[in-house]
């Protein structure tokens, strides 16, 4: 469930104040404070492959200890058959998975 307000601000969090930057971190935009309730691994479907995006620090060092893969930008790239245990197994490990 997305934030309502801003920790930082109290500003109500809505289309014109929360920001989405082109990683798709999003933030405040009256006082630029990140939102923290980006999950920490996003999974997005890119055809034949998965993209597993690292969007916390626990994130990426799961997916850097746990896989040998190729890595395109902050996503490590997964083929079909190795997404689901991968991602079950981050989930295991007690990361958000979405």
């Amino acid at each position: 469930m997305s934030k309502l307000t801003c920790d930082r601000c109290d500003t109500s969090l809505t289309e014109g104040t929360r920001v989405t930057d082109p990683f798709g971190f999003d933030y405040c935009k009256p006082c630029a404070t990140w939102i923290d309730d980006n999950p920490d691994i996003r999974l997005r479907n890119e055809g034949n492959l998965i993209l597993f995006e690292a969007l916390s620090g626990a994130g990426r060092n799961w997916l850097e200890e746990n896989t040998d893969g190729t890595w395109f930008g902050p996503a490590l790239v997964v083929e079909h058959r190795y997404a689901a245990p991968l991602a079950e197994g981050a989930i295991e490990a007690g990361l958000e998975v979405k």
